[in-house]
């Protein structure tokens, strides 16, 4: 270093060499804190789902939510019931089926 009062020294030509330019991408000098990111992503969220946020309900709205779920429930169990009473219909028929079929082929002088 130099004292600005000192006349008599010179630069080196060392100092007047441009600085090595640094790898990567260059500062911008408005980087955000990640408060700030957390906070403007809020923002933007908020934006989106039209200033409510989605998952708030007041307690209204979520029994009525239950009790539609509910419902729906019992329509697929009973839906569901009636799918396993005409699979267990159809399984009768068909054993009634077969074991005619069986005996048919069985029989004596039928030319089988």
């Amino acid at each position: 270093m130099i004292d600005p009062a000192d006349q008599q020294t010179k630069a080196l030509p060392l100092d007047e060499q441009q600085a090595k330019k640094r790898r990567g991408r260059p500062a911008t000098g408005k980087a955000m804190t990640p408060a700030e990111k957390q906070r403007a992503y809020r923002e933007r969220m908020k934006a989106q789902q039209g200033g409510k946020p989605g998952a708030i309900y007041t307690r209204e709205e979520a029994q009525e939510a239950v009790r539609i779920y509910q419902e729906e429930i019992v329509r697929l169990t009973d839906e569901l019931n009636a799918a396993l009473n005409r699979a267990e219909k159809a399984e009768k028929a068909n054993k009634g089926n077969v074991a005619e079929k069986a005996v048919t082929k069985s029989a004596p002088g039928n030319g089988v």
